[in-house]
C-alpha cells in the first residue's frame, strides 16, 4: 500500500478473529462481469500466468494491451517513414528511387503489416474489454442515479469489500497448507492476502475512472461512512454532501471515459485497415498517410479529453466542497476495518 500513500478505507471479514460479523452476500453486479464474452475472452489472454488468490488479472490484461500498443507503434513508425519518404520523393524528387528503400518497403512491408494487424487486435481486444467495462460500471451508477449514497454503498461493495468466494478461498489455503500456524497469525496471513486482493480492486477503479480521482473516493470513503454514524446531525448532513458531489464527478467520469475508450477503438480499427490495405497490395503513401493522420487525430482527441476534463476532476470536487464550507483535506490513514460492514 505504499505505493499510494494512504490506506484506502477497506471492509472484509476475517474468519480468524472473534466477533466478526457474518459476511456480507457477493456484489450481484458480479453477474455483469462474469456474463460478458468480450471481458472473458481477453482475460484468456493471460490465464498460463496462474490463479493464484491476490492475481491481478486486469493489470495483466492492461499490460498486455500495452505492449501491444508499443509494438504497434513501433511499427508503424518504421513502415510509415518509409512509405511518406517514398510518397515525398515523387513530388520533389530527392533520389529515395535510386536507393535501396523502395526494395527495403517491397521486402517488410507484408511481414511488417502481419505483425501490426496481429497487434491491433489484441490491442483492440482490450480496448473494447476496457469500454465494457466502463458500460458495466456506468449501467450500475444509473441505476441508483438521484441516490449518491446508493452509488457510494455500491463501489464500496464493488471496490473496497472483500468477495464472499475469495474469503472462503483464502481461508482454504491457509487451513490447507498453514493449518499449524496459532489463530493469530492465521488472521495476519488472512488479513495481508485480503489486503492484496482489494489493493488491486483499487487499482481497477483507477483503471475505471482516473488513479487521482480513486484515491480521492479511497480518501472520502472512510471519511463519510464514520460520519453517517455520527450523533451530530451536521456531520450527517455534511456526509451526505460529500457523497453527492464524489458520486457526481465518478459518473462524469465514467461517461468521459466511455468517449475516451470509443475514440481508442476507432483509431485502432483505422489502423487496422491501413495494414490490411498493405495485406492486398494498396501500400502506397496516397493510401497510409492520410489514414495513419486520421488515426493519429483521433488519439490525440483522447489525450485532449483526458486533460481537460479527467485530469482536473479531484480539483473540481474541491471547489464544490468549499462552496459548502467543507475541509478538503482528510486523515490519510485509516485503520483497516476486518468486518463486513453492516
Amino acid at each position: 500500500m505504499s505505493k499510494i500513500g494512504f490506506r484506502p478505507y477497506f471492509s472484509y471479514y476475517n474468519p480468524y478473529i472473534a466477533n466478526n460479523d457474518r459476511m456480507r452476500p457477493d456484489d450481484p453486479s458480479l453477474k455483469d462481469e462474469k456474463s460478458s464474452k468480450i471481458i472473458q475472452l481477453v482475460e484468456s489472454i493471460i490465464t498460463w500466468t496462474g490463479s493464484f488468490p491476490y492475481r491481478d488479472h486486469e493489470k495483466q490484461v492492461d499490460l498486455t494491451g500495452k505492449i501491444a500498443e508499443a509494438l504497434d507503434w513501433g511499427t508503424m513508425f518504421f513502415v510509415g517513414a518509409v512509405e511518406t519518404a517514398l510518397f515525398a520523393d515523387k513530388f520533389f524528387t530527392l533520389g529515395l528511387s535510386n536507393t535501396m528503400l523502395p526494395k527495403l518497403s517491397s521486402l517488410v512491408a507484408i511481414p511488417s503489416a502481419g505483425a501490426f494487424l496481429a497487434f491491433g487486435l489484441v490491442e483492440g481486444l482490450v480496448e473494447l474489454s476496457n469500454l465494457q467495462r466502463m458500460l458495466l460500471l456506468h449501467r450500475r451508477l444509473q441505476k441508483h442515479e438521484g441516490n449518491p449514497m446508493g452509488k457510494l454503498n455500491w463501489i464500496k461493495s464493488h471496490y473496497f469489500t472483500l468477495r464472499v468466494k475469495e474469503s472462503k478461498k483464502i481461508q482454504g489455503v491457509i487451513d490447507q497448507h498453514l493449518k499449524a500456524l496459532p489463530t493469530e497469525l492465521k488472521a495476519l496471513k488472512f488479513q495481508k492476502i485480503a489486503d492484496k486482493i482489494l489493493h488491486n480492486r483499487f487499482e481497477c477503479l483507477k483503471n475505471r475512472i482516473t488513479p487521482a480521482l480513486a484515491e480521492e473516493v479511497g480518501k472520502q470513503l472512510g471519511v463519510i461512512m464514520l460520519d453517517l454514524e455520527s450523533w451530530n446531525p451536521l456531520k450527517r448532513r455534511d456526509a451526505c454532501i460529500r457523497a453527492e458531489k464524489l458520486m457526481e464527478c465518478v459518473s462524469r467520469q465514467a461517461k468521459n471515459k466511455i468517449v475516451i475508450h470509443i475514440l481508442g477503438l476507432i483509431a485502432i480499427g483505422i489502423t487496422l485497415l491501413s495494414m490490411n490495405l498493405i495485406l492486398i497490395g494498396f501500400s502506397g503513401g496516397i493510401y497510409l498517410v492520410p489514414l495513419s493522420v486520421l488515426s493519429a487525430t483521433f488519439v490525440f482527441m483522447c489525450f485532449l479529453i483526458a486533460k481537460g476534463t479527467l485530469d482536473r476532476e479531484v480539483d473540481l470536487f474541491h471547489e464544490q466542497l468549499e462552496k459548502f464550507k467543507l475541509p478538503k483535506e482528510v486523515e490519510l490513514v485509516f485503520p483497516l476495518v476486518l468486518k463486513a460492514a453492516p
